[in-house]
């Protein structure tokens, strides 16, 4: 009995979307594919910067102050895992810390 074919199989999936039927995670991938392809880098912001710029987001404002509180950029393997690492028992956003 011959194998079947994934593409007869999947058929109706492997149509291409228009850019209105993709979802948005798909369209920045798009974005970003175009941007590499152009020789462009995209622009990586620190949690204090996304705190700046989305200053309403409790969440950004927690990851901002535990970046601030494990002295930024880490030479050594970034700040979240920095974060994630964090020896302070008695901190009061202890619960609420990212990269747990």
């Amino acid at each position: 009995m011959p194998a079947r074919s994934s593409r007869r199989f999947l058929g109706p999936f492997l149509k291409e979307k228009t850019m209105s039927e993709q979802s948005p995670l798909d369209r920045a991938r798009e974005r970003m594919a175009a941007m590499r392809e152009a020789g462009e880098t995209p622009e990586r912001l620190n949690p204090r910067e996304k705190a700046l710029a989305n200053p309403n987001s409790r969440t950004l404002a927690v990851a901002a102050k535990c970046y601030d509180c494990v002295g930024g950029e880490c030479a050594d393997g970034g700040y979240r895992r920095a974060i994630r690492e964090c020896p302070s028992q008695t901190c009061a956003l202890k619960a609420f810390r990212p990269y747990q």
